[in-house]
């Protein structure tokens, strides 16, 4: 059985977006050779453009169904945590409550600017 690997990302500013490229382009690599099934929602799903499709409310239904459906099938989830992503963190939390293994990365941590000591 070829493990399913969901992976969870925000991809709504340039560091998410770059964040969620790499890890994407590493599973992707891995599902290539054939040791996965992957599912990433921003390549494999649908997304939604408020700006440019008037019509983007009635399908967020859709949306939901396939990333749950997704996400409940899955194996492992692979998330990247930049910037805290609420859907994201939706995704591990739901993950968590159904017993899903979950791998969180982020190769750019807390950043220390806005605090006096560094700490947040």
């Amino acid at each position: 059985m070829i493990p399913k690997v969901y992976h969870a990302s925000g991809w709504f500013n340039p560091e998410q977006k770059r964040m969620m490229d790499e890890i994407y382009h590493v599973l992707k690599g891995i599902h290539d050779t054939g040791v996965i099934d992957l599912f990433a929602p921003f390549y494999d799903g649908i997304v939604l453009d408020p700006k440019n499709d008037p019509d983007w409310k009635s399908k967020m239904k859709e949306v939901w169904d396939l990333d749950i459906s997704k996400l409940s099938d899955a194996d492992l989830v692979v998330a990247s945590t930049q910037d805290h992503d609420v859907g994201t963190i939706f995704e591990c939390g739901f993950a968590s409550a159904e017993g899903i293994p979950i791998l969180c990365y982020n190769s750019n941590p807390e950043s220390k600017k806005g605090t006096k000591d560094g700490n947040n």
